[in-house]
């Protein structure tokens, strides 16, 4: 294989040069074919080369097929023969080569054609001499399929002589195979005889050594039966001297028992006389009793009564008022009053209003002093004032409420079931749980694992930063008095705004993400 492949390039390589001096030959001749030319009959020298060019282009469509054959027969056997691959490539890659060389020239005719400068002669011997380098090419590679169909016979002579010495030896060991187990089982009853007779000599002498403990033990039982009964007969004697013993104490306990009766009997009869004669005084006693509680319930209706008038002059709370409005009311907080916006709702319960934002009229820039006491005007807007919301929130239970509106008119509001702040001392910190409604929840949301936004921080103004920025200070920069964290996720004490107003600095609430647009009304409510 390796001589054919050196044969190819060789033949390659003369087919190359002869080209090559065949294109010097025709630019040699150009001069000369251009001086006969007006000797010369162009149409019959046209006509020639293109029949020239057709049998040329046909030689190398042979050449092409031969080529995708040769590529053909080394995909088909590159597993079986792995060097005919790397000859066939170098084949490939020669006539690849010629074919370049050969369209080179082709363009080359082509031109000098056109130009009536064309060697009829040169063209015609380049023509034959790639007939003969491709019948020598068909001979070669009819060569090497001869020789791969013989080393492929070879092969299959050697694989069918293997497989037949492969089913020799397993006739052989299937035949040494039966004469060992043969001789094995022959072996093996020797072995079990000589092995029974040893046990059973074994089992023999068991047995003997049972039947000897058996005996054994039916004497031991024997004698154990004889004691047990003597036992018995003792301890049935002894029974009956007992139990006539105890019949004459049961008697004589009787006869004891009979006479404590009898005392008992007196004793409980005296008693029931005293108790009979104590239970007809205290009834006596509860018909006082009786007359006295209708004397208390008049009573109570007086005080109610009185209570209701002193609840009306006096509330502790917005739950007694009819309609929403101002009133001064005294809770347990508030001795001497405190005035207030109460708002009904529509399920008539009363609410204590803290906050309102509804027309812009009041600034909620303050200080802290005038966020401790309160400000603003309880008709429009007001803060009703730190020191105030943790009387009330200190001691009581209290739900917070926040209605808000934007400036589409859209309702919504925030509901915390727990809600009061700490005292001044701890800078009013705000704590509220048991979030509902559809505003979110502006007031705790989580940040940072556990920790949420305002709930369990202190309150901040611009002149008292107790926020948790370390590079601003919140209430400075985003205006209002508010339990800032770091920033905010709502601020209701901010700018009011009184239109529409996308900014960071107007009346907001539950951020999420969205860039905030200012409220139109919100109120902050307890009860």
């Amino acid at each position: 294989m390796n001589e054919e492949s050196e044969l190819f390039r060789v033949d390659i390589s003369t087919l190359s040069n002869r080209l090559s001096e065949f294109s010097g030959n025709v630019r040699h001749d150009k001069a000369a074919a251009i001086a006969q030319h007006d000797s010369c009959d162009c149409d019959a020298i046209v006509s020639q080369n293109k029949n020239v060019i057709n049998a040329f282009q046909i030689e190398q469509s042979e050449k092409l097929m031969l080529k995708k054959k040769i590529e053909e027969m080394g995909k088909e056997h590159e597993f079986e023969i792995g060097n005919l691959r790397e000859i066939i490539n170098n084949v490939v890659s020669g006539l690849n080569s010629t074919d370049r060389t050969l369209r080179s020239v082709t363009d080359t005719i082509k031109n000098e054609t056109l130009d009536n400068s064309f060697n009829r002669e040169y063209v015609m011997k380049a023509f034959q001499s790639e007939k003969s380098e491709n019948i020598i090419l068909r001979r070669k590679l009819d060569d090497m399929r001869k020789q791969h169909d013989f080393e492929i016979g070879n092969l299959r002579e050697m694989f069918n002589s293997v497989v037949s010495r492969l089913n020799s030896t397993d006739r052989t060991l299937r035949s040494e195979i039966d004469t060992i187990k043969n001789q094995t089982v022959k072996n093996a009853v020797k072995r079990d005889k000589s092995e029974n007779d040893e046990m059973k000599k074994e089992y023999d002498f068991e047995i003997g050594n049972l039947r000897e403990m058996f005996n054994n033990v039916v004497s031991k039982l024997n004698s154990t039966d004889m004691t047990l009964r003597s036992e018995i007969n003792a301890i049935k004697n002894e029974t009956m001297e007992n139990f006539s013993a105890s019949k004459k104490l049961l008697h004589d306990s009787y006869v004891v028992c009979r006479k404590e009766i009898n005392q008992t009997r007196s004793f409980y009869n005296a008693e029931f006389m005293r108790v009979n004669e104590s239970l007809t005084n205290r009834l006596n006693a509860l018909d006082l009793i009786t007359s006295d509680i209708a004397n208390l319930k008049v009573s109570n209706e007086i005080l109610t009564n009185s209570y209701n008038v002193i609840q009306r002059l006096y509330p502790d709370s917005c739950e007694t008022m009819e309609k929403s409005g101002e009133y001064k009311i005294y809770p347990s907080s508030h001795p001497n009053g405190i005035n207030v916006f109460c708002y009904k709702d529509s399920t008539n319960r009363g609410w204590i209003v803290i906050q309102r934002r509804a027309d812009g009229s009041v600034n909620f820039n303050r200080t802290w002093a005038d966020y401790k006491d309160g400000f603003g005007n309880l008709s429009s807007d007001f803060w009703l004032g730190n020191e105030h919301i943790y009387q009330l929130t200190k001691n009581k239970k209290r739900e917070l409420r926040i209605d808000m509106e934007t400036f589409d008119g859209n309702k919504t509001y925030a509901l915390y079931s727990m809600f009061n702040i700490s005292s001044e001392s701890e800078k009013y910190k705000l704590h509220v749980a048991g979030y509902s409604g559809d505003a979110g929840n502006g007031l705790a949301t989580k940040v940072y694992g556990n920790s949420e936004m305002h709930n369990g921080h202190s309150f901040s103004t611009f002149d008292a930063d107790n926020d948790l920025a370390t590079h601003t200070c919140c209430s400075c920069h985003y205006g209002g008095g508010w339990w800032f964290t770091s920033c905010f996720n709502s601020n209701l004490n901010a700018e009011y705004f009184k239109k529409k107003t996308q900014t960071w600095y107007g009346v907001t609430w539950q951020l999420d993400g969205r860039w905030p647009i200012s409220l139109k009304f919100v109120a902050m409510k307890v009860r």
